[in-house]
């Protein structure tokens, strides 16, 4: 299925915050919801109440419906009951159905649809509201929020589905503080999370299940929302004045995935020491990463060679930043991909090198770069770019610099290491065939390259007789250094076309 579920997802997000929500000053029963009412609106749900009653310090809503359309379908949920009650101290306890029924209906045309139910529980939920009618703060309790999914149709097609997941031990507290700009803040710790699917397609007769827990959970939010933002309206993220934050913390994580077919199958099964992610979009530019820890993977499958193919790895970090809005001006742009500590299982390792003569130091790759670039369309507007690109057959985006910080991989006993940088001549889009023409070099050190062309030479995967060619032809590319083992090597690239490796010239 080829629909855009990111947009779902983040679509949901704010309809999920109309489940869990210090007294400073007294506030009232209706101040509080329409505290989160507006807020809820201003993401651009819709809000139906289908029955209100009011009484001395009390508000009673029943059957209230949160609604939220995107481009590829609808989204909704109901509670049943939602009670405002005002306390001696100035504070308003929120109580609510512990059944939160709610729907996503996606289509991203050709026939390719998505239909599921769910049910979010949490008995025994406890939330206060406290401040005043401008900045209102909610503190929340629940021994355990749960859900469980209800129907499941894809491509019209309906699954046998089973899938249930629960958080245990939640607290957490989130601020909306009214005005112009909207502001929204919160903290949420749980204690455990679980989650156990099972999915069977009945016309094909394929199994799929994923079951893992995580331990301490631990998650920050926050929003500045502008006045008139539409949240249906391309383009409204990155040039309106809305920013977003976020990020989340997880200790041991363990989870494994199965699937068969009939014919095929596989079976994948994770630990984590921990991992960590976060976001911010603001100022048209959106950073992201991820980051893993003392991690361990297993893959067993009868389409590979070997009985399973088992890797740890001691960290895996990925961090990515770039410009999203259209401007006048360069954005800074980077990349970070950190895999450090890679270790093979000893069967694998075995099967290419029984002699043990390759080392067997983990492996590790670093790439880290950043530069300026600038886009010339509005990207979340899919006709400009496409009018660009097909009637005009001008560039979408200009690259200015790139700058290389560090380049590093290290495999068998082999270490390169480099860096460098670049600039680029938007002016000339003909010398690269439609790629500004970059002026720069990188420099690099290789360690251990004719140890590996000896070990490769004892393993018999390089006959004998190629050994000394394979040196002479790494010295024309590399040039020697003090040290026995370890060249140097030079990639530059000229303002007239010209790419030279190591003094050579190949274009």
């Amino acid at each position: 299925m080829k629909a855009d579920f990111r947009k779902i997802i983040h679509a949901a997000v704010p309809l999920a915050l109309a489940l869990p929500g210090g007294a400073l000053a007294e506030v009232t029963a209706p101040e509080v919801w329409d505290n989160w009412k507006s807020y809820l609106e201003s993401l651009g749900q819709t809000v139906t109440v289908g029955r209100q009653e009011t009484a001395e310090g009390a508000l009673l809503l029943q059957d209230v419906t949160f609604s939220m359309d995107f481009p590829e379908g609808t989204m909704s949920g109901t509670l049943g009951m939602l009670e405002f009650r005002e306390r001696d101290d100035g504070t308003v306890t929120i109580t609510m159905s512990p059944d939160f029924p709610f729907s996503i209906s996606a289509n991203a045309g050709a026939g390719e649809s998505l239909d599921m139910g769910m049910i979010i529980r949490q008995t025994g939920a406890a939330i206060v509201a406290s401040g005043d009618g401008e900045s209102i703060i909610y503190d929340y309790l629940a021994p355990t929020i749960s859900g469980s999914i209800d129907r499941l149709a894809i491509d019209g097609a309906q699954l046998d589905a089973a899938g249930s997941w629960e958080l245990a031990d939640v607290k957490g507290r989130y601020a909306s503080e009214r005005g112009k700009p909207l502001r929204f803040s919160s903290r949420a710790n749980a204690a455990r999370l679980s989650f156990d699917f099972t999915f069977t397609d009945p016309a094909q007769g394929g199994r799929f299940t994923m079951k893992g827990e995580g331990q301490d959970l631990v998650s920050e939010y926050s929003a500045v929302i502008p006045e008139g933002f539409d949240a249906q309206k391309p383009g409204a993220m990155f040039n309106s004045g809305f920013s977003s934050r976020g990020s989340a913390e997880i200790g041991a994580v363990e989870y494994e995935m199965s699937a068969e077919d009939g014919t095929d199958s596989f079976r994948f099964a994770a630990r984590s020491g921990g991992g960590s992610f976060d976001y911010a979009l603001a100022d048209g530019s959106l950073s992201y990463g991820a980051s893993d820890t003392n991690a361990e993977y297993v893959l067993a499958s009868p389409a590979i060679p070997f009985p399973q193919i088992a890797l740890k790895l001691a960290e895996g970090t990925m961090r990515v930043t770039m410009p999203l809005a259209r401007s006048d001006e360069p954005g800074d742009f980077g990349l970070l991909l950190r895999l450090t500590g890679l270790q093979v299982d000893e069967t694998i390792w075995s099967a290419i090198d029984p002699g043990r003569i390759l080392p067997r130091d983990p492996a590790n790759f670093v790439l880290d770069m950043a530069g300026r670039m600038r886009w010339l369309i509005d990207i979340s507007d899919p006709a400009a770019g496409s009018a660009m690109a097909e009637e005009k057959g001008e560039a979408q985006a200009e690259l200015y610099d790139l700058k290389v910080n560090e380049a590093a991989f290290s495999l068998a006993g082999v270490e390169v290491t480099g860096g460098g940088s670049f600039v680029f001549d938007n002016s000339d889009l003909e010398t690269f065939d439609g790629f500004p023409a970059p002026t720069g070099a990188l420099d690099f050190r290789i360690a251990g390259a004719y140890a590996l062309i000896d070990n490769l030479a004892a393993m018999g995967f390089l006959p004998p007789d190629q050994v000394t060619s394979s040196r002479l032809m790494l010295s024309i590319f590399a040039s020697p250094t003090e040290n026995a083992d370890v060249l140097t090597t030079t990639v530059e690239i000229t303002g007239s076309g010209g790419i030279f490796l190591n003094g050579q010239r190949f274009r």
